[in-house]
């Protein structure tokens, strides 16, 4: 009698154990849409994803950086999703080419350690329709004169006169730092246009102080001349220079 109770009192123990652990699994299984997780043993916090700016019409232009929480983030590998779109990465930066139709897209960030850590970030963002625009990312390469495109402007040249004179005709300054930046310019009217990049270097705003960085052409090599670039009305212009 002894031994058939005992075996009852076992039998209910593992019972509850198996319902108190399936509860437990239900429940870890449960995750909030956009939460940082990991299925290892580590789990690496990112602190936020900037946009810059934080929207732009389809077609578009939009620079992201990571925040990771790290002060080291070359030690961490960052992989980019995008549900619109093209996307380049470059470490904690990317550049985003949005899509070319409107509506609310995602952009989601995976950052690891290669020791088993992972963390996960997903970033909304409604893109408007297209307009009449130009837009662009910037390379900076390892031989250029700059180190740094932060504050560098886009300036736009009606014609090819006007370039080799230096008359623009609008300029819009980047979004972006160090050697990728992007640029968007809406205050246009259709037509072909030069465009070069250019940076204060003496840091007082003066014409005569900007320095001119290099140019868009079709080969993206330095020293060969600009190419002009259309921009069609109604559509979203799209173009990569590499200095």
């Amino acid at each position: 009698m002894k031994k058939f109770i005992l075996a009852l009192t076992a039998a209910a123990t593992i019972m509850v154990s198996s319902l108190f652990l399936s509860s437990c699994e239900k429940e870890n299984n449960v995750l909030p849409q956009y939460d940082i997780w990991s299925t290892n043993s580590t789990v690496l916090t990112i602190k936020s994803i900037i946009l810059e700016p934080n929207t732009i019409n389809a077609g578009g232009a939009i620079f992201i950086s990571v925040d990771a929480g790290y002060t080291d983030n070359d030690a961490l590998k960052f992989t980019y999703e995008v549900s619109g779109g093209t996307v380049e990465g470059h470490g904690s930066m990317a550049m985003w080419k949005t899509p070319s139709s409107a509506g609310n897209h995602t952009v989601k960030v995976t950052v690891s350690d290669g020791k088993g850590g992972e963390g996960i970030k997903t970033q909304s963002v409604y893109i408007p329709p297209t307009t009449t625009m130009l837009s662009g990312f910037v390379k900076l390469q390892t031989s250029a004169p700059l180190s740094d495109l932060k504050g560098a402007k886009v300036y736009l040249y009606e014609t090819y006169t006007d370039f080799m004179s230096g008359s623009f005709c609008t300029s819009k300054a980047v979004c972006g730092c160090e050697r990728y930046v992007v640029f968007n310019i809406s205050d246009i009217h259709p037509g072909y246009y030069y465009l070069a990049i250019g940076k204060d270097q003496a840091g007082n705003k003066s014409s005569s102080a900007t320095r001119i960085t290099g140019w868009f052409n079709n080969e993206s090599i330095l020293n060969t001349g600009p190419d002009p670039i259309k921009v069609e009305d109604g559509k979203a212009s799209f173009c990569t220079v590499s200095l």
